[in-house]
C-alpha cells in the first residue's frame, strides 16, 4: 500500500505472501533503485531490503537520476541561454543531499555542487543556488524562487553546459536494519540495541539542553486577612482561657465557608494561642465539604492584637472574624485580597501596520512628527480613577510619575508627576448607586444588657449583635474585715481595712463575676429563727393576758347586772 501511495512512480502494487509485485509508469520511464533496475516484475529475496524500504520511504519522489539536457547552441553575440530546476516536489529528510555535476559527470568530485538537507527544502536549494551562483564561468545569472532555480548559461553564445541532478538518500540501514555477511537483519536481531543515528524515525538521537532558571518579576497577588483590635485583657504573657460565656468561641468566615472554633480552655501565651486558633480553622469544612486551608494565625507582641490571613489570593479571598474582646476580636478589620493589573503602554498602528501618532491639533496620522515642539502632549491608554461611596479618591493612592524629561539644553532634567487626589472629581454625570452589598448585621435594637465572668459589660442586641461598652472593675483589701458597713450592703475603708488594690476579674487575688445573680444573706440564720421564736412566744403571752383580763372583766359586768 505504500509503494501504490506513490503513483508518480508506480502504477500497481499487490502483495503475494511474502513478496510484492508491481508495475512501473506505463510511459516507459525506468524506475532505478540501488542495485536493480526493473519497469514491471516482481521484487524477491534477491532484493536487497534496502532497496524495498528506499522504495517504499521515497515512493512519491524516488531518488533516482534526473538529467537535465542543455538547450542547443545559440547564435549570435550577447545572448542568454536559460533553464530552470524545479525541486518543488522532493520529499526530503535531513541527511539527504541535493548534487549538481556541472557536465554532468559525477565521478569528478571538484565538478560537483552538494547541498545537504537539514532545515527545509527551501533553505536547501537557496544553499545551492549560491553555490551556483560562484561558478560565474558556467552560470551568468543565478535565481531562487519557490524552490525553482533559473540560471542563465554564458553570454558569449557558447553552449550551456550539461547539468545533472543527483539525490542521495541518507543510509537507511539507520532506521534500524544492518547486514550480517549476505543477510539484512533487525538492529535487535543483529545484536544492536539501536542505530546511532535515526533521521527518519527518530530513534537513537539525544539532545542537551540547559535552562537557566530566571527570578520572576512583577507584581504579586494578595490574600484576604483580617486585623484584630488591641486584646481587652493582657496577653504580653501567659493567660487562662476559660469557656465560660462562649470567650473561647470564634466564628470564622474564610473564602465564602462558615463555621465555629473553640479554643481549648487552658494557659497560653499569644503564639501559643495564636497557632491553637490556626489549627482549629483550617479544619473548619463546609456542608459540601470544602475543607479551610493554608490559614495563617499572627500574634503582634507590641500590639497586643491577632491577625488572620487566608490561604488564597486574588479578590475572592476573604476573611471574616467575630470572636471575644479578651482577644481583641469583636471588632475587626477585613482587607480583601487583590489581583494588580499592569497596563503597558505600545505603539498604535493602523490595519496595515503602519504607525500611528498624534500631530498637535490632536489628530491621528500616519506621518511622525519631523522636530518635537518645545511641548507635546501625551496620550496613555485608557486608565481608571476608584472613588469609594463617599466620593474620595481610592486609586491610584500616589501621583503617577513620568520618566524625566530632557530639555537639551543644559538644563537639569524635569521631573513631571500628575496627581488625581487632587481636585479630582467625579460631577460629570449623575452620582448612582451601581451595586449593593451586605458584609455585617442587620439592623437591630437593645435587648438587654450581660455581664461576663472577666466583667465586660455586653449590650445585646435583636440581631444577634453584642458589644463590649466597658469593664468592672474590682477592688482588693489587706483585711477585708476591716470595712465598715454604711448600710444596703455599702461599706468604706478605713485605716483597719487598708486602701483600696484595684484589679480586674479572674486576675491573682481577684475572684469573677457573676452576672445575673442575686447574692446570698449575709446574716445568721439560727440566731435570727431564735428570735422569731421567742417573739412568738411573747405575743402568744401577751396574747393570753389579755384574753384573761377581758374574761374576768365580762364576769364582773355580768355579777353587778
Amino acid at each position: 500500500a505504500a509503494i501504490q501511495a506513490g503513483e508518480d512512480t508506480i502504477a500497481t502494487a499487490v502483495a503475494n505472501g511474502t513478496s510484492i509485485t508491481f508495475t512501473g509508469l506505463g510511459d516507459g520511464t525506468t524506475l532505478g533503485e540501488g542495485n536493480y533496475s526493473i519497469t514491471s516484475g516482481t521484487l524477491t529475496a534477491a532484493v536487497v531490503p534496502r532497496a524495498i524500504i528506499a522504495t517504499i520511504a521515497k515512493a512519491d519522489y524516488p531518488p533516482s537520476a534526473v538529467i537535465i539536457t542543455a538547450p542547443s547552441a545559440v547564435s549570435g553575440s550577447e545572448v542568454s541561454a536559460v533553464n530552470s530546476l524545479n525541486f518543488s516536489g522532493l520529499d526530503l529528510v535531513d541527511g539527504d543531499r541535493i548534487g549538481l555535476a556541472i557536465g554532468g559527470d559525477f565521478s569528478v568530485e571538484t565538478s560537483v555542487l552538494h547541498a545537504t538537507f537539514d532545515t527545509d527544502l527551501a533553505t536547501t536549494v537557496a544553499n545551492l543556488a549560491a553555490d551556483m551562483a560562484l561558478e560565474d564561468v558556467t552560470f551568468s545569472a543565478v535565481s531562487m524562487k519557490n524552490n525553482i532555480i533559473t540560471y542563465t548559461g554564458p553570454t558569449d553564445g557558447t553552449t550551456m553546459t550539461v547539468v545533472k541532478i543527483k539525490v542521495d538518500n541518507e543510509l537507511l540501514d539507520d532506521i534500524g536494519m544492518t547486514k550480517v555477511g549476505s543477510t539484512w537483519k533487525s538492529n535487535s536481531a543483529a545484536g544492536i540495541e539501536y542505530a546511532t543515528s535515526n533521521h527518519i524515525l527518530g530513534i537513537g538521537e539525544s539532545y542537551d539542553k540547559e535552562i537557566q532558571l530566571q527570578v520572576g518579576t512583577g507584581l504579586t497577588s494578595t490574600a484576604g486577612s483580617a486585623e484584630g483590635s488591641k486584646a481587652g485583657v493582657d496577653i504580653s504573657g501567659t493567660f487562662s482561657v476559660l469557656s465560660e460565656n462562649g470567650v473561647n468561641i470564634v466564628n470564622v468566615t474564610i473564602d465564602g465557608i462558615d463555621g465555629e472554633v473553640a479554643v481549648p480552655p487552658g494557659s497560653y501565651t499569644g503564639t501559643t494561642f495564636a497557632k491553637a486558633l490556626e489549627e482549629r480553622i483550617n479544619l473548619v469544612r463546609s456542608a459540601s465539604g470544602h475543607q479551610v486551608s493554608g490559614v495563617t494565625v499572627d500574634f503582634d507582641l507590641d500590639a497586643q492584637s491577632f491577625k488572620i490571613t487566608s490561604g488564597t489570593v486574588g479578590p475572592e479571598s476573604f476573611v471574616n472574624i467575630n470572636g471575644s474582646s479578651n482577644w481583641g476580636l469583636s471588632n475587626t478589620e477585613q482587607i480583601r485580597g487583590n489581583t494588580p493589573t499592569i497596563t503597558v503602554i505600545k505603539q498604535a498602528t493602523d490595519a496595515e501596520g503602519n504607525k500611528l501618532f498624534i500631530d498637535l491639533d490632536g489628530n491621528e496620522t500616519t506621518v511622525p512628527p519631523k522636530v518635537m515642539p518645545t511641548w507635546s502632549p501625551v496620550y496613555l491608554d485608557k486608565g481608571e480613577l476608584t472613588y469609594d461611596t463617599f466620593g474620595k479618591l481610592v486609586s491610584p493612592k500616589e501621583g503617577v510619575i513620568y520618566s524625566p524629561y530632557d530639555p537639551d539644553n543644559g538644563s537639569n532634567l524635569l521631573n513631571l508627576s500628575v496627581d488625581y487626589g487632587k481636585n479630582s472629581t467625579q460631577y460629570s454625570a449623575p452620582f448612582s448607586v451601581l451595586s449593593l452589598s451586605q458584609d455585617g448585621y442587620p439592623s437591630g435594637r437593645l435587648d438587654g444588657l450581660g455581664i461576663d465572668s472577666s466583667g465586660v459589660v455586653r449590650a445585646n442586641y435583636t440581631n444577634g449583635n453584642q458589644v463590649a461598652l466597658g469593664k468592672l472593675i474590682l477592688a482588693n483589701f489587706a483585711n477585708p474585715n476591716g470595712l465598715k458597713q454604711v448600710g444596703n450592703a455599702n461599706y468604706v475603708a478605713t485605716t483597719n481595712s487598708g486602701a483600696p488594690v484595684l484589679g480586674e476579674a479572674g486576675g491573682d487575688g481577684y475572684g469573677t463575676i457573676q452576672g445575673g445573680a442575686l447574692e446570698r444573706a449575709n446574716v445568721d440564720l439560727t440566731e435570727e429563727l431564735v428570735n422569731l421564736i421567742t417573739a412568738q412566744r411573747n405575743f402568744q403571752a401577751n396574747a393570753k393576758a389579755i384574753e384573761t383580763s377581758s374574761t374576768l372583766t365580762q364576769t364582773i359586768i355580768n355579777i353587778r347586772g
